[in-house]
C-alpha cells in the first residue's frame, strides 16, 4: 500500500467516524425519548383511573345532597 492510497482513506475514516458518532447520539436520544413517553403514558392512565374514582365520589355526593330531606341542616 503506497502513501497515496493511506493519504486517500483519512477522508472515508472521516466521514465514517462522523456518521458513527452521529448514529449513536440520536439513537441514544431516541432512546431516551421513547422512555420518558413510556412514563408519560403510564402517569396519564394512573391520573384517569383518578379522575374516574373522583368523578364516582362526586356523583355519589351530590345524589347524596339530592336525596336529603328539605329544610333539615346538619350539625
Amino acid at each position: 500500500m503506497k502513501l497515496d492510497d493511506v493519504k486517500a482513506l483519512w477522508p472515508l475514516l472521516t466521514v465514517i467516524v462522523v456518521l458513527s458518532g452521529f448514529y449513536y447520539t440520536t439513537q441514544l436520544r431516541l432512546d431516551h425519548l421513547e422512555s420518558d413517553v413510556v412514563q408519560l403514558q403510564t402517569r396519564v392512565g394512573e391520573l384517569e383511573n383518578s379522575n374516574d374514582e373522583l368523578s364516582k365520589n362526586v356523583a355519589k355526593l351530590q345524589k347524596k345532597i339530592n336525596n336529603r330531606p328539605k329544610g333539615k341542616t346538619r350539625k
